[in-house]
């Protein structure tokens, strides 16, 4: 048993030597030749950071129409209940009417060849 660790172990410790040496010897990258100046890079940083900025607000804005229209709804069943209509009345969220659902469409019969 204690050969076959020592193998495992020899074979293991091979490789990540071999590994190490062929990473030594890999060429370093070449420069990137499209550098902007220092100037340059720090408005791009400054736009990136006001890019991020926007995208919370964005994220933070969205968060709270869906905690309004769930709010909408909310209300709209209350209404729905305190006047006892029935479970197919809906609201139109944009015109703020009540009325019934319409019915369901029946599907079509596909003609038999």
């Amino acid at each position: 048993m204690r050969a076959t660790w020592r193998g495992h172990l020899f074979c293991v410790v091979t490789v990540l030597a071999l590994g190490a040496i062929a990473w030594a010897q890999s060429p370093a990258p070449a420069p990137n030749p499209y550098q902007p100046t220092e100037v340059q890079a720090l408005k791009l940083k400054v736009a990136q950071q006001d890019a991020i900025i926007a995208q919370r607000d964005m994220q933070s804005a969205q968060q709270r129409y869906q905690n309004a229209i769930v709010a909408l709804n909310t209300a709209a069943e209350q209404v729905k209940r305190d006047n006892k209509w029935p479970e197919d009345v809906q609201l139109n969220l944009d015109s703020l009417v009540f009325s019934k659902k319409a019915p369901a469409a029946a599907p079509e019969a596909k003609d038999k060849k």
